[in-house]
């Protein structure tokens, strides 16, 4: 592993916002960095589609689908950008002064949509609370 002193500072703190899920971040971070995994969630989403094999009957309507080895590999490298968001709206959760846990909502169909706009859209403490400083520090 390599010494973190000789890691670049921007990787560190790109590293701590995506992976490391202590600590608070403004809505304007939140904002950056969820389209940012929801972009790349987005691309990995077609790019499995594209795996798909899909056999359609005569009348043009869909028979049967099946998934290629590439289809579940896309689907694996899914998993880390689900991390990603979850870490990101635990961050919030934090700057609302509530524990990180209320981020696993997220795995919920529906409650998730809901629960990424108010973290992006209803203030969070302005200043120190008990995760710590104000946002956007390590």
């Amino acid at each position: 592993m390599t010494d973190p002193r000789s890691t670049p500072a921007g990787l560190m703190e790109l590293l701590w916002l995506f992976f490391h899920p202590g600590g608070r971040i403004s809505r304007h971070v939140y904002w950056l960095a969820f389209a940012a995994v929801l972009c790349v969630i987005f691309a990995l989403g077609r790019a499995w589609e594209a795996t798909l094999i899909i056999d359609m009957n005569s009348d043009g309507a869909i028979d049967q689908v099946s998934m290629t080895d590439a289809s579940a590999g896309v689907l694996v490298a899914m998993l880390p950008l689900e991390w990603c968001a979850l870490v990101l709206i635990a961050k919030r959760c934090r700057d609302h002064g509530w524990s990180g846990l209320v981020a696993l909502i997220w795995m919920v169909p529906l409650a998730n949509i809901l629960l990424a706009l108010y973290m992006g859209l209803v203030p969070g403490d302005p200043g120190a609370n008990r995760y710590g400083p104000g946002p956007d520090r390590p």
